[in-house]
């Protein structure tokens, strides 16, 4: 926002809706992912660290309500936590995710094509990250 970009923000969670309202000092839309209507809107969309409380099924009709919200050549980008798993830790579901078991998802997309990914760690912690820039084809 500060660079002029026109930023729509969502979030499911009501606390973390009037958290970053009154950070954002704009409106934030309480909607759930897979409740998300949005038709070629965005040029980018920046789900850090959210999509991983998706199950397998869930994230599959996110990932492509997300590429349906894109623009044409529009770019996502995501993380997981680094694994293969699926975890409930202090009541939060997580899917953790690996290349293999991302790339085994994705292929029910066919218009959102990986452009980079990697591996980085979360800053004073062992928790490794896996992370992607996918570009709307």
């Amino acid at each position: 926002m500060d660079k002029g970009y026109q930023v729509t923000s969502i979030d499911g969670s009501y606390e973390m809706c009037n958290i970053a309202k009154s950070l954002l000092k704009k409106e934030v839309e309480q909607i759930n992912f897979l409740d998300i209507d949005y038709k070629e809107e965005f040029d980018g969309v920046f789900a850090c660290a959210s999509l991983l409380h998706l199950d397998n099924e869930d994230l599959i009709v996110v990932l492509k309500k997300i590429s349906s919200a894109l623009k044409q050549n529009a770019i996502l980008y995501t993380c997981f936590k680094y694994g293969d798993s699926t975890r409930v830790d202090n009541g939060r579901f997580y899917n953790d995710m690996n290349e293999e078991k991302f790339l085994d998802l994705k292929k029910n997309i066919e218009n959102l094509k990986i452009i980079k990914c990697w591996i980085s760690e979360q800053y004073k912690s062992d928790t490794k990250f896996l992370n992607y820039i996918i570009k709307k084809v």
